[in-house]
């Protein structure tokens, strides 16, 4: 994936307080490669502006649920 899908992907991972977690950083970096990093980017805007952090809906599973659903509709519905 690349130096910078990866430190991008460690940033994200600390969204979750999983920063050093290797498999929460290739399911990020694999994120950013069947959405785009433009889909991610949004997706995670959304999970940190929307959930607060001790929210346990601030998770990853709830950012893959996001993507999911845009993909399903074919466009993101989130501006930041």
């Amino acid at each position: 994936y690349g130096k910078e899908a990866f430190k991008q992907a460690q940033t994200y991972a600390g969204a979750f307080f999983k920063e050093k977690d290797p498999e929460v950083i290739q399911t990020l970096m694999g994120l950013r490669w069947t959405y785009s990093p433009q889909w991610l980017d949004l997706a995670m805007k959304k999970v940190i502006l929307e959930k607060e952090v001790g929210n346990p809906a601030r998770s990853l599973p709830y950012l893959i649920g996001i993507l999911k659903a845009w993909k399903e509709s074919g466009r993101p519905t989130f501006q930041a």
